[in-house]
């Protein structure tokens, strides 16, 4: 049960590049995206990287004791 009173949004930094991954390559969410094409993890790393540095770009985490989305 999620206890909307811990949640934390804190701002995605290089190491989660991983869990956004996992995230990324999930059978569900590959079918319901506009491209449903897996990706290589060095590919989602350039993107990644590019998107959390990006001043124009806002990313960030939600977690309550563990990251439950972005």
């Amino acid at each position: 049960m999620i206890d909307f009173s811990k949640l934390i949004l804190r701002k995605a930094q290089f190491s989660d590049a991983l869990l956004v991954y996992k995230w990324a390559i999930d059978e569900t969410v590959r079918k319901k995206s506009l491209n449903s094409e897996i990706f290589s993890f060095e590919h989602h790393v350039q993107w990644f990287r590019k998107k959390i540095n990006n001043p124009d770009t806002r990313y960030y985490i939600l977690e309550q004791e563990f990251p439950l989305g972005q």
